[in-house]
C-alpha cells in the first residue's frame, strides 16, 4: 500500500494505535493483488482490501459492509 510520502500499512497501524475503538473501518485499495498483499492488508488493520480497478459498484458495496444498515451507500447511489 503506497501512499506519497508515507506507508499505507504503517499508516493503519499507527492509526488504529493512537484511535483505538474509535477508529472507523479502514479500506484498502490498491493494485496490489497477491494473497500476500491482502493479508498484509488485513494483518496492518485494514477491514478489507479492494483491487484496482475496481467498480463504483464494488467500492460502494465495501463501504455498506461498515456503515449503519439504516445509510446504505450503493442504495443511494442507485437512486440517482
Amino acid at each position: 500500500m503506497s501512499l506519497p510520502d508515507t506507508n499505507g500499512l504503517a499508516l493503519a497501524v499507527e492509526l488504529r494505535a493512537e484511535l483505538g475503538a474509535r477508529c472507523p473501518p479502514l479500506l484498502a485499495y490498491s493494485a496490489h493483488a497477491m494473497t500476500r498483499d491482502i493479508q498484509a492488508a488485513t494483518r496492518g488493520g485494514f477491514a478489507d482490501h479492494l483491487v484496482k480497478p475496481a467498480t463504483v459498484q464494488t467500492v460502494l458495496a465495501a463501504i455498506d459492509r461498515f456503515l449503519e444498515p439504516a445509510q446504505p451507500v450503493l442504495a443511494m447511489a442507485r437512486r440517482d
